[in-house]
């Protein structure tokens, strides 16, 4: 429950995920799903400088490889 607040607050907090994030692992998601958000928003922002949008984040799960649909649909309903 406490992993999908702290993604909610990525994409929708900027000041809450810049102090956040650099301290922030991967490692500290246990779901797959919640994992690969993750994983999603901390290189958007590193890429961008910037939280992203619900479309971008969709997008680019969609885009990340190696992932099965199922997880991919997952990972989009946890979207914000």
């Amino acid at each position: 429950m406490i992993e999908k607040q702290i993604l909610q607050a990525l994409v929708t907090n900027e000041d809450y995920t810049r102090q956040v994030l650099p301290f922030l692992k991967k490692d500290y998601f246990q779901q797959l799903e919640y994992s690969l958000v993750y994983d999603v928003i901390s290189e958007y922002f590193e890429k961008y400088n910037a939280i992203p949008k619900k479309e971008a984040l969709i997008i680019d799960i969609e885009n990340k490889g190696g992932v099965g649909e199922e997880t991919n649909q997952v990972c989009r309903g946890h979207c914000v």
